[in-house]
């Protein structure tokens, strides 16, 4: 009686790209499957705030012993040169095969770098660091969108200085109640533009907390100083619940209902001057600039 063949091992082919996240895996996932599931294409946008974290996460491992100095430089080198590339390159992103914004970080390093580009990765989790570069994202652009309000709310005011005198009638469901100046109308919508820089301000406050330590959900097993990350990254604290700082996405329903309200003021003030510079109205004439042609 023969024996039963042995069983031959089973080779397990890359994964598309490499990374840190396909060790289980025994055979590459579908291409159909892995292009839909790719986030690449829209999550790179996060590629500087996901370097500005690899730089102080460099630094927090280096402290805890986890890389030496010389390996801690070579890393922030590398960090450097795809901030660099990225930058002159408009097409580098765009051949890429990475998965998610993490992966394409961390397959350049390995290009870059051999076997230390895939130490920047211990201790931290993909969970943590997509929550922290969302609330930096956030947080610029909710500061960003209240620069321009902030000049919008200028052009009002400016607009109602220099038309202190001229008077119109106020109106209630479209019919003549009070006579008011057309300063007074114009400060009307300034004070709602007001209303919309505290919902930035709030916006801005929900996402300053640093997720960086929470690990997957449950922290971190390394030494590292969680109010130093979070300092060094611009944030004002650490998150206090890792399983929550993990999963939280408020901020940027915050940030959504900040800009659906601006929106809604911008489409009431245009209403109005759309109204006003009607024929039936002709409270004011628009320069040739912003007319259209008659259909």
């Amino acid at each position: 009686m023969s024996a039963a063949p042995k069983e031959q091992p089973v080779e397990k082919p890359a994964r598309p790209g490499g990374g840190l996240w396909g060790g289980r895996f025994d055979r590459a996932p579908d291409e159909l499957f892995y292009q839909f599931q790719r986030s690449f294409a829209f999550d790179r946008r996060l590629l500087p705030y996901e370097l500005a974290v690899d730089r102080v996460w460099a630094g927090a491992l280096e402290s805890a012993g986890i890389l030496t100095v010389k390996e801690m430089r070579d890393t922030l080198t590398a960090l450097d040169k795809i901030a660099e590339r990225a930058a002159s390159d408009a097409g580098w992103l765009d051949t890429s095969p990475a998965e998610d914004v993490h992966h394409f970080v961390e397959t350049v390093l390995v290009e870059y770098l051999g076997p230390l580009g895939f130490k920047l990765h211990t201790g931290r989790s993909r969970n943590e660091l997509v929550a922290t570069d969302f609330r930096m994202f956030v947080k610029e652009a909710a500061q960003e969108t209240r620069a321009a309000v902030a000049r919008l709310i200028a052009a009002l005011v400016g607009q109602a200085e220099t038309s202190f005198s001229v008077a119109m009638p106020g109106m209630t469901h479209m019919q003549h109640a009070q006579p008011i100046l057309f300063s007074h109308f114009l400060l009307a919508h300034a004070e709602a533009f007001f209303r919309d820089t505290v919902r930035l301000d709030a916006a801005v406050a929900t996402a300053d907390s640093c997720p960086m330590g929470s690990g997957a959900l449950a922290g971190c097993a390394l030494e590292i100083d969680r109010g130093a990350i979070a300092r060094e990254l611009g944030f004002a604290r650490p998150t206090a619940n890792s399983l929550d700082a993990a999963s939280d996405r408020d901020f940027a329903l915050d940030y959504l209902y900040a800009l659906a309200v601006i929106a809604t003021h911008l489409s009431r003030l245009s209403e109005d001057f759309v109204l006003f510079a009607s024929q039936e109205f002709g409270f004011i004439v628009l320069p040739m600039s912003f007319r259209r042609a008659a259909a």
